[in-house]
C-alpha cells in the first residue's frame, strides 16, 4: 500500500519549528520597536537641549542664574549660567595669580533635559560650554 501524506509526528514537528520561528520574529520586532521609541525620546531631548542652549548663547548680555521649565510632553529642562571664576585664574610655575580686572568674564552655560524612560528610570541629556561675555553688574 502506497500512502501519500504526512504522519502526525511530522506535522507536530513542522508546527513546532514554525511556532519557534514566529516567536523569534515577534521578539525581534518588539525589540526594534523598543529601540526606536528610545531613540525618538533621546532625539527629542537633544533637539530641546540644543534650542535652549542656542538661546543662551545668542544673548549679548549674559547673567548668572538658573531657569527651569517643562514641555507639554513631559520633558523637563534646567538652564544654568554661572561665573567661571576658577577659569579666570592663571597658574604659573606652581603659584596662582589673579588675572587683571577686565570688562569681560567667562561664564559656564549648562543645559540639562530629562524625561521619564520608565517607571523607575529617567533619561538625562546635558550640554555644557564656556562663553565670554561682559562682566555682570
Amino acid at each position: 500500500m502506497n500512502r501519500r501524506g504526512f504522519t502526525l509526528l511530522e506535522v507536530a514537528i513542522a508546527m513546532a519549528v514554525l511556532g519557534l520561528g514566529v516567536v523569534t520574529a515577534i521578539q525581534l520586532f518588539s525589540g526594534s520597536v523598543r529601540l526606536e521609541t528610545g531613540a525618538r525620546a533621546r532625539t527629542r531631548a537633544v533637539l530641546y537641549a540644543r534650542a535652549l542652549f542656542d538661546q543662551a548663547l545668542g544673548r549679548v548680555e549674559i547673567q548668572p542664574g538658573t531657569e527651569e521649565g517643562e514641555y507639554p510632553d513631559g520633558y523637563r529642562w534646567t538652564r544654568s549660567v554661572r561665573l567661571a571664576e576658577e577659569l579666570m585664574e592663571v597658574q604659573e610655575e606652581g603659584e596662582e595669580r589673579e588675572v587683571p580686572e577686565s570688562e569681560l568674564a567667562l561664564f559656564e552655560v549648562e543645559v540639562t533635559v530629562s524625561w521619564p524612560e520608565s517607571a523607575t528610570r529617567e533619561g538625562v541629556y546635558t550640554l555644557r560650554t564656556i562663553k565670554v561675555g561682559p562682566q555682570p553688574e
